[in-house]
């Protein structure tokens, strides 16, 4: 299974896709002329969350993909 770990506002985030699937998706955010980006917070239990991106955000993509 794909996962991705965002690093936004000095915080993690995590998300259950694949760290160039995450790109394209910030992309095309950012081409929109910004947008939110939805992701996970926590350990164990998870809390939906939501990003706001656009262009001078600091937003990093790290493939924290467990290899099988």
């Amino acid at each position: 299974m794909s996962r991705a770990t965002i690093l936004y506002g000095g915080n993690e985030y995590v998300v259950a896709r694949s760290q160039q699937q995450m790109r394209a998706e910030i992309d095309e955010l950012i081409a929109a002329g910004g947008g939110w980006l939805s992701v996970n917070h926590g350990r164990g239990r998870l809390q939906p969350a939501h990003l706001w991106v656009d262009r001078g955000v600091n937003v990093a993509v790290v493939d924290t993909t467990q290899p099988e």
